[in-house]
C-alpha cells in the first residue's frame, strides 16, 4: 500500500518542509484520538458528573503526550520501533501478552471507526438500518486507501498529512465555534473518585490514551535517525508538534464535557438512564436547530448524531451556510471518511509491527488492512442485530473502556526503555521525566483497580446494567469483563517487577567500571 509507505516517507524527511517530519506525523497519530467513541465518552461523563472529571481528562491528555513523546524518542535514537525492542528485552510470554493487549486496543479502535461511519451513513440517507451501514463502512474503508494514495510516496505522505490536519481542524474549530456559550470553568475541584464514576473514568482514559499508537509513533519516526545527526533539536520539534495537536484533542473533549455539564446543571441526574435521557433532549434540540427537516428515528441514534454534527460549524459564514443546509450530512460523512482513512493507515502500521515482532507473523500490508475490517465487522453487526441502535451506542462507549484495560502494562515498556542507559545511551530521559512516567503508570493502574473493585463488589448503576439487572441489553457478559480487568491488572503488576534483559548487562558494566576504578589507584601505588 503506497499510502503506508507515504507515511514513512513523510517521517523520513522526504517531505518538502522540515516541519512535515514532526507535525505531519503528530497529526496522523492524533486523528485516532477524536473518533466517535471518544466523543460519546466525554458527553456521557459531562452529563453524569459535570466538571468533576475535567482535571483527570487533563491528566490523561498529559499522559498521552508524555508516552507519545517517549515513543518518538525511542524510535529515533535506536532506529527500531517499540515492539521490536520489547521483543528483544522481554520473554516470549510477556511479548505475547503485550501483543494481545496492543491487538485489543487496535481492534476496539477499528470497531469505533466503523460504527462512526455507520452512524454517518444513517444520517445522510435518513435510515435506521445499521446492518447496511456497517457493510457500507467496511467496503468504503477498504477502498479509500487506494483512491487517496498517489503512486508517488512523497505526494502520498503530504496528502495524508493534509487530510489529517483538515479533519482535526473540522473537529476542533467546529466545536469551538458552535459552542461559544461554554465558559472556561476555572474553579475545577479535585476529581471525586468513586465506584459510580469508575466506568466513565475508564472510558475517558481509554479515549485519551491508546496503547497501540505508541507502537505506531515509534515505527513511523525510526527512519529519522539516518537523516539527522543531532537529535536534540528534532526531539524539541516532536514535543512541540505533539503538544500542539493534543491541545486540540483536549479542547474537543473539554467543550463536549462542558456542554453536557452545563445542560446537566439544570437537570437532576440520579442514574445512567437519566443521563441518557438528558443527552437525548439536548441533542434533539441541537439537531433540529441545525436542520429542522431532519427526522430522528431513534433517540439514542440522535445522541450520536449531535455529537458529530456540532463539529461541522466553521469560522466564516460561507461554510456555515453550507454546513447548515441540506449538504451538512454529506459533509459530516466526508469528514468521517477522511478520519477513517487516516486511522486505517495507522492501524495497518500498528498491526504490522505488532504481529511481526510479538508473534513472528509477517503478513502483507493489504492482508492487515482487510483482516482488521473483517474482524471488526463481526461484533458491529452482532450488536446492531441483537440490540439495534442501543447496542451500537453501548458498544461505542464500551470500546474505550476495553482500551483502558491495556494501558497499565503498555506504558511500562515505554518508560523502562526510554530510561535505559544501555539502550538510549546519552539520550536516556532525565530523572524528572522518569518520575512523571511512573506517575502516569500509577494513575492508569489505580483507575483500573477502582474499576475492578467496583465491578466485583459494587452496586452502582453501571454494574447492575452490565450484570443484566436492568432492561438494557448486555453485549459482553459480566464475567468476561471481570476476567479481562483482573488479568490486565495482574499482568501489569507482573510486568512492573520484571526488569529488562539489558538491565543485567548494564549492571555488570557498572560493576566492572567501579572495579576498574578501584584497581587503578592500587596499581599506581605499586608502581
Amino acid at each position: 500500500m503506497e499510502a503506508v509507505h507515504g507515511v514513512e516517507s513523510l517521517a523520513g524527511g522526504d517531505g518538502r518542509h522540515h516541519v512535515s517530519r514532526t507535525l505531519g506525523t503528530a497529526l496522523l497519530i492524533s486523528v485516532g484520538y477524536i473518533d466517535l467513541g471518544k466523543w460519546v465518552a466525554a458527553v456521557d461523563a459531562g452529563a453524569r458528573f459535570g466538571y468533576d472529571l475535567v482535571l483527570l481528562v487533563l491528566f490523561f491528555n498529559f499522559s498521552a503526550v508524555l508516552n507519545q513523546y517517549l515513543s518518538t524518542c525511542i524510535g529515533m535514537v535506536t532506529g527500531k520501533n517499540l515492539a521490536e525492542i520489547s521483543s528483544q528485552e522481554y520473554s516470549q510470554f510477556i511479548c505475547v501478552g503485550l501483543g494481545l493487549q496492543a491487538g485489543m486496543s487496535l481492534f476496539t479502535s477499528e470497531l469505533t471507526m466503523i460504527l462512526g461511519i455507520a452512524v454517518g451513513y444513517n444520517l445522510v440517507f435518513d435510515v435506521d438500518d445499521f446492518i447496511t451501514s456497517i457493510i457500507f463502512a467496511c467496503v468504503v474503508i477498504n477502498v479509500l486507501p487506494y483512491l487517496l494514495s498517489p503512486r508517488d510516496k512523497r505526494m502520498a505522505g503530504t496528502l495524508n498529512a493534509c487530510i489529517a490536519g483538515f479533519t482535526i481542524l473540522c473537529f476542533v474549530l467546529g466545536l469551538l465555534i458552535s459552542q461559544p456559550e461554554i465558559p472556561l470553568h476555572v474553579n475545577v475541584m479535585f476529581p471525586k473518585l468513586s465506584g459510580e464514576s469508575a466506568y466513565s473514568l475508564m472510558a475517558l482514559m481509554g479515549a485519551n490514551i491508546m496503547s497501540h499508537n505508541f507502537y505506531v509513533h515509534s515505527s513511523i519516526v525510526q527512519v529519522q535517525r539516518a537523516h539527522v545527526h543531532t537529535l536534540g533539536a528534532l526531539f524539541h520539534d516532536h514535543l512541540f508538534s505533539i503538544l500542539f495537536t493534543f491541545t486540540g484533542v483536549f479542547l474537543v473533549n473539554y467543550v463536549l464535557l462542558s456542554s453536557a455539564a452545563a445542560e446537566s446543571s439544570h437537570n437532576v441526574i440520579h442514574t445512567f438512564h437519566d443521563a441518557v435521557e438528558l443527552m437525548n433532549e439536548v441533542c434533539e434540540s441541537c439537531l433540529h436547530s441545525i436542520n429542522p427537516t431532519l427526522r430522528i428515528t431513534n433517540m439514542t441514534f440522535g445522541v450520536l448524531m449531535a455529537c458529530l454534527k456540532k463539529s461541522l460549524v466553521y469560522l466564516d459564514s460561507c461554510f456555515l451556510q453550507i454546513f447548515t443546509s441540506s449538504m451538512a450530512p454529506l459533509v459530516l460523512l466526508a469528514v468521517l471518511l477522511f478520519s477513517s482513512h487516516i486511522i486505517a493507515l495507522t492501524s495497518v502500521i500498528a498491526s504490522h509491527v505488532v504481529t511481526e515482532h510479538f508473534f513472528g507473523a509477517n503478513l502483507s500490508l493489504v492482508a492487515h488492512h482487510v483482516l482488521l475490517k473483517l474482524l471488526s465487522m463481526i461484533p458491529a453487526i452482532y450488536s446492531a442485530k441483537v440490540a439495534g441502535s442501543e447496542g451500537v451506542y453501548q458498544l461505542i462507549i464500551l470500546c474505550p473502556v476495553i482500551q483502558a484495560f491495556t494501558l497499565p502494562s503498555s506504558v511500562i515498556p515505554v518508560f523502562r526503555i526510554a530510561s535505559s542507559s544501555w539502550i538510549m545511551g546519552n539520550y536516556r530521559v532525565s530523572l524528572r521525566v522518569e518520575i512523571l512516567a511512573s506517575l502516569a503508570f500509577c494513575l492508569t493502574l489505580f483507575i483500573n483497580i477502582i474499576f475492578a473493585a467496583e465491578i466485583l463488589f459494587g452496586d452502582s448503576d453501571w454494574t447492575n446494567s452490565l450484570k443484566g439487572n436492568t432492561e438494557t441489553p448486555v453485549l459482553i457478559p459480566h464475567t468476561v469483563l471481570i476476567l479481562m480487568s483482573c488479568a490486565s491488572i495482574a499482568f501489569a503488576l507482573f510486568l512492573a517487577v520484571t526488569p529488562l534483559k539489558s538491565s543485567s548487562r548494564e549492571a555488570e558494566t557498572q560493576e566492572l567500571s567501579v572495579h576498574s576504578q578501584r584497581e587503578a589507584p592500587d596499581e599506581i601505588q605499586r608502581s
